[in-house]
């Protein structure tokens, strides 16, 4: 019996956790938890940035193939529709004016219409309209490059439509900029559009179901991308695209000069020649630019010139118009 009792007393007394010991169990658990939260929220950040990067893309190109097709660039579309309205994402507008409801002219740029990146009518989905932050893509486009040119006439310098203003523009276009490290650099003096998203703060931005716009933002680089919209909207043709000096600026754009979409969706047709006023060419007896027109190009098209001799008209000058708006010199009457 003794024994017995004794083999008993030898048994371990079973223990509780002591508060400090719970305690520390609670923190570590929570460490854990804020954790994995800040990691899901940075992921779900991320994503929402690569959609619209990725939509940005996407209207990219089919603003190429749109070019292709009508020769031009669209006008924007009302960027005051809610998504549910029939004509959410439809061109807004003639041809090379761009005026209408929800589309707005700068004061301070007369080239310059700002409103909706029209996906409807670029044969997108309407979801392709928004960013991953649920607003609408604004869309600021220079209008001259949504004339539509007449590619069965000869080019006609004067006008201003894509395939003219591309080569024979004055400069005055969407120009964008990048801040780093206290610099200020241009990154692109001709651009023909700009597609922007106001990012997460959403300062600026139109709500895909909202017929306002949200307030303006305190940064001055989310400033000057944020068109404010009313009677006379006077936003001048700057952009910014990157601003590493500023915490709040998370605005996400895309453009593109002529440049680089002739090259990029092979628009070299829409390209014309000008003949420059050329002696060798302009056979009228008053050379002067009304005459030279006659003498314009499209690509592809050879041009036959004056005579190298007396009326020997099969050894004359020839050129033919080539890629990007350049001469191709086929004779030039050098005689053997």
């Amino acid at each position: 019996m003794v024994l017995f009792k004794r083999k008993n007393m030898l048994k371990k007394k079973p223990t509780a956790y002591s508060l400090l010991e719970l305690s520390i169990v609670i923190v570590i658990i929570s460490i854990l938890i804020t954790g994995a939260m800040t990691t899901a929220v940075g992921s779900i950040a991320i994503a929402k940035v690569k959609v619209t990067k990725d939509r940005e893309n996407l209207i990219y190109n089919a603003l190429g193939t749109f070019i292709a097709t009508n020769g031009r660039l669209p006008c924007p579309a009302n960027i005051l529709l809610t998504k549910s309205d029939a004509n959410y994402g439809v061109s807004v507008g003639a041809a090379g004016i761009c005026s209408g409801s929800g589309t707005y002219a700068s004061t301070a740029n007369s080239n310059l219409v700002y409103g909706m990146v029209p996906v409807a009518s670029l044969g997108l989905s309407k979801d392709n309209g928004e960013d991953g932050f649920e607003d609408k893509i604004a869309y600021v486009v220079d209008k001259n490059f949504t004339a539509t040119a007449n590619l069965s006439a000869s080019p006609n310098f004067a006008q201003a439509n894509f395939s003219i203003y591309a080569t024979n523009n004055t400069g005055n276009n969407i120009t964008i900029y990048e801040k780093s490290g206290g610099s200020t650099i241009n990154t692109l003096s001709n651009g023909v559009f700009a597609l922007i998203s106001y990012g997460a703060n959403k300062k600026s931005a139109f709500g895909i179901n909202s017929t306002t716009q949200n307030t303006a933002s305190s940064d001055v680089d989310e400033v000057s991308n944020g068109i404010r919209i009313g009677s006379t909207p006077n936003f001048d043709k700057d952009f910014i695209s990157i601003s590493e000096n500023s915490d709040t600026f998370d605005d996400i754009i895309l453009y593109s000069s002529p440049g680089q979409m002739v090259a990029e969706f092979d628009l070299y047709r829409l390209l014309p020649c000008n003949n420059n006023l050329d002696a060798n060419y302009n056979t009228n007896a008053t050379r002067n630019a009304a005459n030279d027109l006659l003498w314009n190009a499209w690509f592809g098209q050879t041009v036959y010139g004056k005579a190298c001799t007396g009326s020997d008209f099969d050894k004359n000058y020839i050129k033919k118009c080539g890629a990007a708006g350049a001469w191709i010199v086929m004779n030039t009457c050098t005689l053997p």
